[in-house]
C-alpha cells in the first residue's frame, strides 16, 4: 500500500463528520502522529502507542512533514485537537495509566481500538464497517451514553449495518468476530437475533419474520426458568433465504457444543419453525485443539484467526441443519433437565 498521506488523514476527519476545525491541517498531522505514521508507513501499519503532546509536536516538526509548531503551541494543539479527539472516544487520555493533570509532562495519548481498526482499514472494503463504529462510538460520546474514560464495551457492526455495543473482555471478541466475520462469510444477509452479552442478553427486534423475535425470546426465557444458563448460546442468528437458524457459541474457557448442549439448544428450540446449524468458534487453533474432542458430530467449528476456514465434523450436509429424528422425554445436563 502506498505510505499516508496528510490529504487522506484529513479525509477520513471529515469522514467520520467532524467539522472543518477538526479535519483541518493541524487535525490531519496529529491523527498520522498518534497512528505513529511518519511519512513512510501505509494506513495498515498504524500503531496504537501512547505518546506525550511534546511527542506529537516532535513528529510534526520532524524531517518528513517538515512543519514548524512551537513548543509554546501545544496548549494549542491539545485544546483545539486532541481534546476534541478525546471527547468523540476516538483517542484514550493515559491509557492504562491513572489521571495525571492535564498540563502534567507525562499526560499521553493513544488511539481507541474503533479508531486504529478503522485507520488500517483505510483502502479496504472494511472501512465502511469500521466507519459505522466509529461514528457510533462519537454519536454515544456526544449524547452522553458513555463516560470519557476507556470503557469495556466494543461497537460492533451488524449485517444490517446497525450497531451494538457488547461487552470487551473475554468471549466478547469472539462474538464480535462472530457478528462481523463469520456471519458475512457462511450465513450473507442472515439477521442478528440475540446475544448473550456478559452484562445482560440482548434481543434484537429487526427481522423479516415479524414473529420469530419472540418466539425465540419467549423460548429462550422458558429454558432459563427450567434448565438454567446451559441452554443459551451467545449469538443466533436467522438467514431468511435458507431459513436457517445459526446457533453460534463462542467458546473462550468452555461452553463449546457438545453432545449434550446441542440437544438441550434444540430442545430450547424445538418450537420453533427454522433448522438449526450449531456453530462453535474459537479464538485462534489453539483453542480449537483443546476442545476439538469434546464437539458434537454434525457441527461446524470456526477460528476467528482463520476466519476464511471451516471445520465441519461429518454428517452428510457440510453447513447444514440435520432434522432432528430423536425424540427427547427428558435430558439431564449437569444436574438439571429440560423436558421436552
Amino acid at each position: 500500500m502506498n505510505a499516508a498521506t496528510l490529504e487522506e488523514a484529513c479525509s477520513i476527519l471529515k469522514d467520520i463528520d467532524f467539522s472543518s476545525k477538526l479535519s483541518n491541517e493541524r487535525a490531519g498531522y496529529v491523527l498520522l502522529a498518534l497512528a505513529g505514521l511518519k511519512g513512510e508507513e501505509s494506513w495498515d501499519q498504524a500503531t496504537d502507542n501512547a505518546i506525550r503532546i511534546h511527542d506529537i509536536i516532535d513528529i510534526i516538526n520532524g524531517s518528513v512533514f517538515n512543519k514548524t509548531y512551537k513548543e509554546n503551541s501545544r496548549e494549542s494543539v491539545r485544546k483545539g485537537t486532541v481534546a476534541p479527539l478525546v471527547a468523540a472516544g476516538l483517542v484514550m487520555k493515559n491509557p492504562g495509566m491513572d489521571d495525571s493533570p492535564t498540563n502534567s509532562g507525562k499526560t499521553c495519548y493513544a488511539l481507541t481500538d474503533e479508531m486504529l481498526k478503522l485507520l488500517r482499514a483505510f483502502g479496504t472494503d472494511r472501512y465502511n464497517r469500521e466507519l459505522i463504529r466509529v461514528r457510533s462510538v462519537a454519536a454515544d460520546r456526544a449524547d452522553g451514553l458513555v463516560p470519557n474514560r476507556r470503557v469495556a464495551k466494543s461497537h460492533i457492526v451488524l449485517p444490517s449495518g446497525m450497531t451494538q455495543a457488547v461487552t470487551k473482555k473475554g468471549q466478547g471478541v469472539i462474538i464480535s468476530a462472530i457478528i462481523e466475520e463469520f456471519l458475512p462469510r457462511y450465513a450473507p444477509e442472515s439477521e442478528v437475533l440475540f446475544i448473550s452479552d456478559a452484562e445482560g442478553d440482548i434481543y434484537l427486534d429487526r427481522c423479516q419474520d415479524a414473529l420469530l423475535p419472540t418466539a425465540l425470546k419467549a423460548a429462550i426465557e422458558s429454558a432459563e426458568k427450567t434448565v438454567g444458563s446451559p441452554c443459551k448460546p451467545d449469538v443466533i442468528a436467522w438467514q431468511p433465504s435458507t431459513s436457517w437458524l445459526f446457533v453460534c457459541e463462542a467458546c473462550f474457557s468452555g461452553g463449546e457444543i457438545d453432545e449434550a448442549r446441542k440437544k438441550m439448544i434444540g430442545c430450547m428450540l424445538r418450537d420453533l419453525t427454522p433448522e438449526i446449524v450449531y456453530v462453535t468458534c474459537f479464538r485462534d487453533r489453539g483453542s480449537l485443539r483443546k476442545w476439538i474432542g469434546e464437539l458434537a458430530w454434525e457441527t461446524e467449528a470456526w477460528c476467528m484467526s482463520d476466519p476464511d476456514h471451516l471445520i465441519h465434523l461429518d454428517g452428510s450436509r457440510f453447513l447444514g441443519p440435520y432434522p432432528d429424528d430423536i425424540e427427547i422425554t427428558a435430558l439431564s445436563y449437569d444436574g438439571m433437565e429440560c423436558l421436552s
